[in-house]
């Protein structure tokens, strides 16, 4: 069991750098995270826990814990002050457990699409606590996959993961490169596409009849779909709202889109 006190260790600074740099986390291919919870959710996830570190004092609080016993047996364990957790967290108050992940290998995106039924596409979402909330949103609404487009945030950032609530180690997300060609593929396997915006042919979402293959697309929080997409997807639909509310938080919009979703299909 090795011990580090000093605000210099390198393997203090490597983890540093993980949780604030999405290059170093790509170029390395790794991430880190931060809580107990998380923790056990990507363990049980089979993601690889390469490193953990843990103050002397979280540790004896949290001997008799199965599961938080079963990863430090997996893992290289190094104990650290709780004037280095301080300096590790971007929390006020740090949770004093934290690991460094390998980024679980890529998934085919034409694999992934002949094992799924129901898919989510995020397009060029901007917020972090929207996006691991649809994360986490999708997870708990059963989606098969998640789509996402290069310019949305980094899905291994610790605020995404926070967000998620570790969700995002449960469902296949698959990082998508040309959002036209990945829509044409989608239809080509016979997948019924539906744009959530407000538009002259949108349908009340209480009318939308599923098809047994569906992907719901999410636009930008501020612009949302461009009308080009819009237009190349099979149906609009939109949720019916008070005619003084213009809009819905695309996060609050994803999980009434998908539970419909997941109703129709019961």
């Amino acid at each position: 069991m090795e011990i580090i006190t000093s605000r210099t260790n390198e393997q203090i600074k490597a983890i540093i750098k993980l949780f604030k740099n999405k290059k170093e986390r790509h170029n390395k291919g790794l991430f880190a995270i931060e809580g107990l919870k998380i923790l056990k959710e990507a363990y049980r996830s089979k993601i690889n826990l390469v490193k953990i570190f843990v103050s002397a004092q979280f540790l004896e609080e949290n001997k008799f814990d199965v599961d938080f016993k079963k990863m430090l047996s997996n893992s290289t364990m190094l104990v650290i002050t709780q004037d280095l957790c301080k300096k590790i967290s971007e929390n006020c108050t740090p949770q004093e457990v934290f690991a460094i992940c390998e980024i679980p290998k890529k998934l085919s995106l034409e694999n992934v699409i002949k094992e799924s039924f129901n898919i989510l596409m995020v397009l060029g979402l901007q917020d972090v606590g929207n996006f691991g909330t649809i994360i986490r949103t999708g997870a708990a609404m059963g989606v098969d996959c998640i789509l996402i487009s290069r310019d949305c945030p980094d899905v291994y950032s610790l605020k995404v993961i926070r967000a998620a609530m570790g969700m995002m180690f449960h469902v296949k997300l698959v990082i998508i490169d040309d959002v036209f060609k990945t829509l044409n593929l989608l239809k080509c396997q016979g997948f019924k596409t539906y744009a959530t915006a407000l538009h002259n042919n949108s349908k009340d979402l209480r009318t939308v009849k599923f098809s047994k293959k569906n992907v719901i697309v999410l636009g930008n929080e501020g612009n949302g779909l461009s009308d080009d997409f819009i237009n190349a997807c099979d149906e609009v639909v939109k949720i019916p709202m008070k005619s003084d509310v213009e809009s819905l938080n695309v996060a609050v919009a994803s999980g009434i889109i998908l539970w419909q979703l997941q109703n129709n299909n019961i």
